[in-house]
């Protein structure tokens, strides 16, 4: 139901802004952009709803698949909503803030009273130890899951990328101006993404710090500021020097991967062996989980590929990541023709059949194809490299627009990584704004 008013309000919205347009340049580009999705969706419908080489529990979808194409649009709905509102400064950095500060503050206490859900796993799973006895306690009697906290937030992976989307454009307005509201931000969620335990959220503010504060020194190094303010890079500095120790004792020291572990290695098949019970009787010796090799992609389906992926593992027990990129490279080269290339297997498909990898870009490129990646993911980019020739054009850089520059590399840099954002309303709701605002021009920008 929130999903469906959302939607309804921001097309609605749109809707309206569409009309009152005087732009009639703007509108001859949308009205040719809606045309070329709407002829690729009906091309798309028909490929994607014929029979392929898939295992029956990948269902198409024609209600999920419409769904699916809307959720993409209203992201660049957003952007078209908030550049044609042109909000100011104050009216957009309160959004940032203060819904920075709602998100680090939920996964804090949440933690801090050992409440709600652990960052992995399952839902049922709480919290076991706060960031409290990390410092006081002992914590190694844990598993790393157990320590990591999310809040109320669904997945760890969207709430990791919206923090590092955030963090730049808080710690920009600290470097404006300091205020208490953008001090409580930028910590909150700094130690929120260490608390949320993800190696983006963990790893990677600390980047985001440098980068920021390098970017003054880059910026006024090549003129485009006129003088440094060290006060506000003190306090920046100050943040981050004191939860760069608190890595030392945090969950993401504990963590270890699956593939650390050696499996045992199953007697080699011989030709007097019957395949079905060969791979019935062995497929545990290599940690792999009963759901995916007997209802994901069930082995009786695709015995070779399961044959192979043992082959693969002898030198280390494969994780979750790796056996769903391994079914979803299969599931590409058994339907390896251009049309599907082009056009995608569906995202109805690869979500029912519960194979949907942790990794942004292929996954669309398996889902939507080529041709579904440009209309949907490209126009994202159009926007950014518009916006930032113009602005090299006219000298018009400051620190303001250098943190939306590192905002939108973090943002799809870790999309590449940890998967599940740039599908995700949660995450690019907030881009849409972030990408919009920056896109009303010079005026926003104060060097």
């Amino acid at each position: 139901i929130p999903t469906i008013v959302r939607t309804s309000f921001i097309l609605a919205v749109g809707f309206i802004m569409f009309i009152k347009n005087k732009d009639n340049k703007e509108k001859k580009h949308i009205f040719i952009y809606f045309t070329f999705l709407f002829i690729y969706s009906l091309i798309h419908h028909e490929i994607a709803s014929s029979n392929m080489n898939i295992p029956n529990t990948f269902k198409y979808s024609i209600i999920s698949e419409a769904f699916y194409v809307l959720r993409m649009l209203l992201p660049l709905m957003i952007i078209y909503i908030t550049k044609n509102s042109k909000i100011k400064y104050d009216n957009y950095i309160n959004v940032i803030l203060y819904s920075s500060i709602i998100i680090g503050i939920v996964i804090i206490i949440s933690n801090t009273f050992l409440i709600l859900y652990t960052s992995y796993e399952s839902d049922t799973l709480t919290v076991k130890a706060s960031w409290i006895d990390w410092i006081f306690g002992d914590i190694s009697k844990y598993k790393f899951e157990e320590l990591t906290s999310k809040g109320w937030f669904y997945m760890a992976n969207q709430v990791s990328g919206l923090m590092i989307l955030l963090l730049p454009q808080c710690i920009m307005d600290i470097l404006k101006k300091i205020k208490i509201s953008n001090i409580i931000a930028t910590i909150s969620l700094t130690f929120a993404m260490i608390i949320l335990g993800t190696r983006t959220s963990a790893y990677g503010w600390l980047l985001v710090y440098v980068s920021v504060i390098a970017a003054v020194f880059i910026l006024y190094k090549l003129k485009y500021i006129k003088k440094i303010n060290y006060k506000p890079i003190i306090v920046v500095s100050i943040i981050f020097v004191v939860f760069a120790s608190m890595l030392f004792i945090a969950p993401i020291k504990q963590r270890k991967y699956t593939k650390d572990l050696k499996p045992t290695i199953a007697p080699q098949l011989t030709e007097y062996d019957d395949v079905y019970e060969y791979i019935e009787k062995y497929y545990t010796y290599y940690g792999i989980p009963d759901v995916y090799i007997k209802e994901l992609y069930p082995y009786r389906y695709d015995y070779k590929f399961w044959l192979d992926t043992f082959d693969k593992s002898h030198d280390h027990i494969l994780d979750y990541r790796e056996l769903e990129a391994m079914m979803s490279n299969r599931i590409e080269y058994n339907n390896n023709k251009l049309r599907y290339k082009l056009f995608g297997l569906s995202y109805s498909r690869m979500r029912s059949g519960k194979i949907y990898i942790e990794r942004d870009f292929y996954a669309q490129y398996i889902t939507i194809g080529i041709l579904g990646i440009i209309i949907m993911l490209v126009p994202y980019f159009i926007c950014i490299v518009k916006e930032t020739t113009k602005r090299l054009k006219s000298k018009k850089i400051g620190i303001s627009f250098v943190s939306f520059i590192i905002s939108m590399v973090a943002l799809f840099g870790s999309s590449i990584f940890t998967g599940h954002i740039l599908d995700e309303l949660f995450v690019m709701l907030y881009a849409g704004f972030i990408i919009g605002y920056y896109m009303v021009g010079d005026k926003n920008e104060k060097a």
